[in-house]
């Protein structure tokens, strides 16, 4: 039997050029891991990181500056960040505008290795591999 692992990706943009305050496109994340946001234009603006499984009622998320190590639940400077999605349905980058132009762009990822899923998941203190769900 191979162990040979496969990592799945999938790329959307979010926001392009936008210059009003918008939800976005929302990303279906069933059967994903990680989001990767890399947000370009920010002058003033903040990006809010939420979540839902219901499909109506949002939350916000932490994500990770991969800049500086800090998490938090918006992002109001130009820069990539990890959100941890597994078990989350669908997310979305809402974006508050004040001035520039954003452009938001996501890649979601997972990791499958010799048939089982092992994925690294962000969390505060670490990463932790979850093998065999």
């Amino acid at each position: 039997m191979s162990n040979q692992g496969y990592i799945l990706t999938k790329e959307t943009v979010l926001h392009e050029d936008a210059i009003l305050t918008a939800n976005g496109v929302i990303l279906d994340t069933k059967g994903f891991a990680m989001v990767v946001v890399q947000i370009e234009g920010i002058d003033g603006d903040t990006v809010t990181f939420e979540v839902t499984v219901d499909g109506d009622n949002w939350y916000g998320l932490f994500g990770e500056n991969i800049t500086n190590g800090i998490w938090a639940l918006t992002a109001t400077a130009d820069g990539i960040y990890h959100v941890p999605v597994l078990g989350k349905n669908y997310f979305r980058a809402r974006l508050t505008r004040v001035s520039g132009t954003v452009t938001i762009t996501t890649i979601l990822t997972t990791v499958i290795i010799g048939g089982m899923i092992a994925i690294e998941t962000l969390i505060l203190g670490g990463i932790e591999d979850l093998k065999n769900l």
